[in-house]
């Protein structure tokens, strides 16, 4: 019968070099889906004299997949904002990114356990989207979209992981923005989502249909979230004043979601810091009926990443 979805697992390990697959060991999260999207760019070649195609030529070849994952930890972030340091206290591992031009490559491996295993390897997998969004209700996701150079099937499967850390309520988070330092929060959140983007490309070249390289370019840091109109605070910020401004870009400046189960540093804490300067409301949508509360949606996006900081107990060694 066709494989079902507890006999299939998901596992990680960064390459030390691009394309060179290695053996994953560690996971990404508790994983709710799953996209495995090939593509051979299969080409047909007609000729004059005739409406039937005369030969089938293979073209490139793309791999493109797709993670949704229940969070639990900040692995997956180091492949989108680029370096990771860490530092223990009393157990508790604080892991803060940077950002780096060159992103790591991970091999991400797809292991079902049958009677004979089914395994597959997907070696330079560069990841060129991570969402993080949290709604009412809901536990912090995360929406991860990757490309790899190429993929090896085999019967070996790996042991399934299955990380036993926490997930991350709505009832966990905070929303604030305002002036860098002295952000003030915002209420009545519904649901709010933080993407760390870039423009992937991919670069051939002739004798090969496999990837001779990928790179990120443009990194960017949207966000969005919908709130209760409570005042007229967050508008203002829309437009930098109480009207719009003539002559200059309205900043908010800071937009920081903090998510955290309020333990202290080193007594168990779980913690995401996301921390955004420098940055602007791009719209504002604010419906109203005749039986509701009124809800208006913001979307933005910053230019610097401040704070990205995450913790758990995860070891520098295991992360």
């Amino acid at each position: 019968m066709s494989v079902v979805g507890y006999n299939r697992s998901v596992l990680s390990k960064k390459e030390t070099t691009y394309g060179t697959a290695v053996v994953p060991d560690v996971d990404l999260g508790l994983i709710q889906n799953l996209t495995e999207n090939s593509r051979n760019t299969m080409q047909r070649i007609y000729s004059l004299a005739d409406i039937d195609a005369q030969d089938i030529v293979a073209g490139t070849f793309e791999q493109n997949l797709s993670l949704e994952i229940a969070f639990q930890h900040s692995r997956i972030l180091e492949y989108i904002i680029g370096s990771v340091t860490h530092a223990e206290t009393t157990g508790d591992w604080v892991h803060t990114f940077a950002e780096a031009n060159s992103l790591p490559s991970m091999t991400l491996g797809l292991d079902a356990d049958l009677s004979t295993d089914v395994v597959k390897r997907y070696a330079g997998t560069k990841t060129a989207v991570v969402a993080l969004s949290l709604a009412l209700d809901g536990i912090l996701s995360v929406r991860a979209d990757l490309l790899a150079k190429t993929v090896a099937d085999s019967t070996t499967a790996t042991a399934a992981t299955i990380s036993t850390l926490i997930t991350y309520p709505a009832f966990f988070a905070t929303l604030q923005t305002g002036t860098a330092g002295t952000e003030t929060t915002v209420t009545e959140v519904q649901n709010v989502e933080v993407t760390f983007g870039t423009d992937a490309a991919r670069i051939y070249g002739l004798s090969s249909r496999l990837l001779s390289a990928q790179e990120n370019f443009k990194r960017r840091y949207d966000f969005a979230f919908s709130a209760g109109f409570v005042n007229v605070t967050e508008y203002e910020r829309v437009l930098g004043s109480t009207s719009p401004n003539t002559a200059t870009t309205p900043t908010i400046p800071s937009f920081q979601l903090d998510v955290t189960n309020g333990t202290a540093l080193g007594s168990g804490r779980r913690r995401v810091l996301i921390n955004i300067r420098n940055s602007v409301y791009d719209s504002f949508s604010e419906p109203t009926n005749v039986d509701g509360f009124i809800i208006a949606d913001f979307s933005g996006f910053g230019r610097t990443l401040t704070s990205m900081v995450t913790t758990d107990n995860i070891s520098n060694t295991a992360f």
